[in-house]
């Protein structure tokens, strides 16, 4: 039981969200059709009427990907970023470039290949270029994968999170990135020689804003090191990358301690797992994972959840035997807070079962106060509990029972 209470304890921020997509990516209607990849691949290198651009641009999403295509080889079509999309709903998939390794092996489109297993509404690419300009590899090979979907490229003048700030409000429901990674930073291009390593740092992910991601949107990166939190004296950040931006966008974080593996992505036959110290038998160690676990980096993939939020929220957990804390939240004095908890399980034995539920609300010296529900969370229904006439404050809730068993399911607060 220990155990099951420290790694829930170690994912709770985290035990917030799902490593699956979201239900809101599952319920969407489709956006307008997109712009062929062809078409994108011209546009920013076209100019022409001004008038024929503005009026293309509004109806492109309406139109045939032949029809845009032609307008493109007329002229007639300006250059779009993803704040050109109409409003909708888009899972948003993030393709970091190889490095000399991945193309000394020949995989070169390695995190394309796991990109195009990605599901969801309307996809729409965001592609570290000049890592594969540096490899010297055809974008065909980038648009064969993207299959249709809109493709806007990173570069060191257009960063990731700069784009990301230009989609229309509330229109990611997904966000899915397959990359490089160090602790603290997703390293888009990485190990090119006199070529700085660049991608999403720690001050670039404090830019990022909750405006443009769907109040349910679905955050995973499948790259090293990016929920890896560094000792002492050598962090930037308390919370290491993901928490970062996790705080930034208001969501939760699925994400990786350690190192990834894509092995299984370039045999076809899987997605991302973890790196092994001996990926093929006691023949086959590799001592660079060997390093990394022995810096205590053991490959994970986890959650981080914000740590705070400025008012009514709504997430997904996953606990074990124990939820320690959520987000914290402020109420105001004599205010209230009402919590909604659907729960389910995989497992017979806990459905019907009953899961105990602490508001907790934060005393800077001495125990945390407590105010436990009168009645438990019972698995397979939704419960909805209320705790009037609270004192102001900053609260946070902790879920708890006695078996051991995994359950996960939704928590909404409403605070008044």
């Amino acid at each position: 039981m220990a155990d099951d209470d420290r790694m829930a304890g170690e994912r709770l921020r985290a035990g917030e969200q799902e490593t699956t997509a979201s239900p809101v990516e599952a319920a969407v209607q489709p956006a307008a059709p997109a712009v062929g990849n062809a078409a994108l691949a011209k546009l920013a290198q076209t100019s022409g009427d001004s008038v024929a651009a503005a009026l293309l641009a509004s109806l492109g999403p309406l139109l045939p990907n032949s029809v845009i295509a032609q307008a493109v080889q007329q002229g007639a079509l300006a250059a779009q970023s993803p704040t050109g999309l109409p409003a909708g709903e888009y899972t948003v998939v993030v393709v970091g470039s190889p490095g000399p390794g991945e193309v000394k092996v020949g995989h070169a489109f390695q995190f394309a290949d796991a990109a195009a297993r990605v599901g969801g509404t309307s996809p729409v690419w965001l592609v570290e270029r000049t890592g594969y300009e540096l490899a010297g590899v055809s974008m065909s090979g980038i648009e064969s994968r993207a299959k249709g979907a809109p493709i806007y490229w990173i570069t060191p003048g257009t960063p990731m999170a700069t784009l990301l700030r230009q989609f229309p409000p509330k229109s990611i429901v997904g966000l899915h990135v397959f990359s490089h990674g160090v602790p603290e930073q997703l390293t888009l291009r990485y190990g090119w020689p006199d070529k700085e390593n660049y991608g999403l740092s720690i001050s670039e992910a404090r830019t990022l804003t909750p405006e443009a991601f769907h109040p349910q949107a679905a955050l995973t990166f499948d790259s090293c090191n990016t929920a890896t939190v560094l000792s002492p004296g050598l962090r930037e950040s308390e919370r290491g990358l993901a928490g970062e931006v996790a705080d930034a966008t208001g969501r939760p974080i699925t994400a990786w301690t350690g190192r990834t593996s894509y092995r299984l992505v370039n045999k076809g036959t899987g997605g991302v797992v973890g790196s092994e110290v001996m990926p093929g038998g006691i023949k086959s160690i590799d001592p660079t994972e060997l390093l990394s676990q022995a810096r205590g980096r053991t490959p994970q993939k986890v959650m981080t959840a914000p740590a705070r939020s400025a008012g009514d929220w709504t997430s997904v957990f996953r606990m074990t035997a124990r939820l320690p804390e959520t987000r914290k939240f402020p109420v105001p004095e004599n205010g209230s807070v009402t919590v909604t908890i659907e729960a389910s399980s995989e497992y017979p034995a806990m459905r019907g079962a009953e899961i105990s539920v602490i508001l907790h609300r934060v005393v800077d010296w001495g125990r945390d106060e407590n105010h436990q529900a009168p009645q438990g969370v019972v698995v397979g229904k939704s419960s909805e509990t209320s705790w009037p006439g609270l004192p102001a404050g900053e609260y946070y809730l902790e879920l708890f029972h006695l078996s051991g068993l995994e359950v996960e399911g939704t928590i909404s607060v409403t605070i008044h």
